[in-house]
């Protein structure tokens, strides 16, 4: 549980980049499919992602790629179901714990 809650708290952290910096897209005509842009490549998220995070980390973060948080993400932050962004790290650990179980 350490290293998996560890695992999930860089990639929030990286997630939430994702979405400041605009890197996060709906799919037209598409419900619940997002583009995310990576470092080096575009990822479609529609619940799952394909990246290599997402596949070789899977027993590590149960597929959570910072991809798929980012997706969750934007559906909250931007499409209307809002959530507090969490500001003190006792509300990023809840977040976090949120996300796991």
């Amino acid at each position: 549980p350490v290293l998996m809650r560890q695992a999930l708290e860089v990639q929030l952290a990286r997630a939430q980049e994702f979405i400041d910096q605009g890197r996060v897209h709906p799919v037209a005509n598409m419900p619940e499919h997002y583009i995310v842009e990576g470092e080096n490549q575009w990822y479609v998220v529609n619940g799952e992602c394909c990246c290599e995070d997402a596949q070789y980390r899977h027993p590590l973060h149960q597929g959570w790629c910072k991809h798929r948080i980012a997706a969750a993400l934007y559906r909250e932050q931007v499409e209307g179901d809002i959530i507090p962004i969490p500001t003190t790290a006792a509300e990023l650990e809840q977040k976090v714990n949120d996300l796991y179980r």
